[in-house]
């Protein structure tokens, strides 16, 4: 793998990407100096003056001087994948991680364009000899952070704030919730049982795929009275009578959030429990750190028409 990440240009280097600016071809890449492959690459483009005027003329003749640039090829150890290497977020803020091209990874990628998300080449080359020939970026670095206008599949420093999971009480989100006839007309009356069973299948496999079963279950999003403005729907938990009590309290009693609705995009909390139940705030995290699930499960219940009545629900009792 390469990492890829900011640095003062007092360490040793070697520039491999170039952009056409002001007539001339400038670098904004670099690899550190031992690198023997772009030192190399390097020395032969420098020494090909016609080639780098032709190419100069190309890109100013088709308009993309902008876009498209000169890389000298140097990520031999990156595999011997032909088809090249994926470009994804970091371990850390201001990081991008360059890996090789796997089968596993296009398909993961693969699922995530059908959540809007895009994986787009971003690099070319014709070489026989040398590996990797290409080089995929997710997101294609066209879906931006509304945060910070970078990348947003390159945004570590906001990826919080990205999460389709929402955790503070929001009293409205309990106004919007339909009615218990509805939600009940909606999915068990209006769907055919093969069709709702088909759904539950999806959402099951769904969940068994992220390894969730012991922490996420689905339910039918209702509600059953009017909640006093300023208030939250909040269980308390009777451990030794073994009963459960759902009643509106003020969120600013710690609490934990436990049922989720799809809402504006995101998934919003309309149900919480007492902070010290250790098994939703367990969940809670596990929920949280899977992404890609929620993600998923927000394409999921889109494609069914049933975004509104059903929803995450984070198994604590």
């Amino acid at each position: 793998e390469s990492v890829m990440k900011a640095a003062s240009p007092t360490v040793p280097m070697i520039p491999f990407a170039f952009v056409l600016s002001d007539g001339d071809f400038k670098p904004y890449e670099f690899v550190h100096a031992e690198c023997e492959s772009a030192a190399h690459g390097l020395e032969l483009v420098r020494n090909s003056l016609e080639f780098l005027e032709e190419m100069r003329s190309l890109l100013m003749k088709h308009g993309v001087k902008d876009i498209l640039g000169i890389h000298i090829l140097h990520r031999e150890h990156l595999g011997l994948e032909m088809h090249g290497t994926i470009e994804t977020p970091g371990r850390a803020d201001g990081e991008l991680l360059l890996r090789p091209y796997t089968e596993e990874r296009f398909q993961k990628f693969a699922r995530d364009s059908q959540d809007g998300n895009t994986m787009h080449q971003v690099m070319w080359s014709w070489c026989r000899k040398r590996v990797p020939v290409s080089h995929e970026c997710t997101n294609g670095c066209v879906d931006y952070c509304s945060h910070c206008r970078h990348c947003r599949n390159h945004c570590n420093s906001h990826r919080e704030k990205l999460l389709p999971l929402q955790v503070e009480p929001d009293d409205s989100v309990y106004a919007r919730l339909p009615e218990y006839d509805y939600a009940t007309d909606k999915f068990i009356l209006g769907l055919a049982a093969d069709n709702r069973m088909g759904v539950l299948q999806e959402v099951r496999e769904l969940i068994e795929r992220h390894g969730l079963e012991e922490v996420v279950a689905v339910d039918l999003k209702h509600r059953h009275f009017q909640m006093p403005s300023g208030h939250v729907l909040l269980e308390e938990r009777h451990i030794e009578a073994q009963e459960s009590v759902m009643k509106a309290a003020s969120p600013t009693v710690p609490m934990i959030p436990f049922a989720f609705v799809l809402s504006d995009g995101d998934f919003k909390p309309y149900e919480f429990v007492h902070a010290e139940c250790e098994s939703a705030a367990h969940g809670l995290e596990l929920v949280r750190n899977s992404l890609e699930f929620l993600e998923e499960m927000r394409s999921l219940l889109m494609k069914h028409g049933v975004k509104d009545i059903l929803g995450i629900h984070i198994l604590h009792r």
